[in-house]
């Protein structure tokens, strides 16, 4: 998502970098929590709008203008009698962003917009492929511990990483791994620290950070031909 109000440490709605605790708020359990799918977008029940899912319970909302409903597949609200586009008041999605079939949905209150993407497409604009690769590349699953492999764009220095699940353990451990769950060291890293990333002991091309008040951790990749300054918190052009 693009916006205005600035940001950093990857505070992203799927792009820009904000901080979305200033304009998240709780939602009914029933929008985001029963397929829960991090950073997408939920309808209202009653189609009147609709929330970008930041949580189970809480997420950015945007409501329809008296006349209209929220439709997923066309992007934002539409007429309700002739299903076109009805744009808000300074909408960004007016400009149509969203490239290769993604549509756009405008957040009024955060000065923002969403390119809701099909697959393999990423990024702020659908710009982006993503890199395709299968839970198996990461070792599958053997007795208690199941693997998910998690693929960057194109425009990324790693093109994937691996998350490593122990469901022998209460509660379970999520770990880390650059290329395979069973023959590298695992990684846990802790939320501890301020600001809550730092490098990652396989690869110097990305970095672990924590969001969402420190509940959820992800491993990031750095831009092509950039590393990770783990002194300076940010990646960096190699060999500088």
């Amino acid at each position: 998502m693009s916006n205005t109000n600035g940001g950093e440490f990857d505070h992203v709605l799927l792009g820009y970098d904000f901080d979305i605790e200033l304009f998240e708020e709780e939602i009914p359990l029933n929008v985001c929590e029963p397929h829960y799918i991090p950073q997408r977008v939920a309808a209202l029940q009653n189609s009147s709008g609709y929330f970008y899912c930041t949580s189970y319970d809480k997420g950015i909302k945007q409501m329809c203008p008296p006349g209209t409903e929220v439709s997923l597949k066309i992007g934002g609200c539409v007429n309700k009698t002739t299903n076109t586009s009805v744009f808000p008041t300074g909408s960004r999605c007016a400009a149509q962003p969203c490239q290769n079939g993604g549509v756009c949905f405008d957040f009024s209150s955060a000065d923002a917009y969403l390119c809701h993407c099909p697959l393999p497409y990423e990024g702020l604009h659908c710009h982006l492929l993503q890199n395709y690769c299968f839970n198996s590349g990461c070792g599958g699953t053997i007795g208690n511990m199941s693997t998910e492999c998690y693929p960057y764009t194109n425009n990324m220095a790693l093109q994937h990483s691996c998350r490593c699940h122990d469901w022998s353990t209460r509660p379970f451990v999520i770990s880390f791994a650059g290329k395979n769950c069973y023959t590298e060291k695992l990684f846990v890293p802790k939320c501890e620290g301020e600001p809550p990333v730092g490098a990652v002991p396989f690869t110097n091309k990305g970095f672990y950070i924590c969001l969402y008040n420190r509940t959820r951790l992800f491993i990031k990749s750095c831009p092509l031909q950039h590393v990770w300054n783990d002194t300076k918190k940010e990646c960096v052009l190699e060999n500088n």
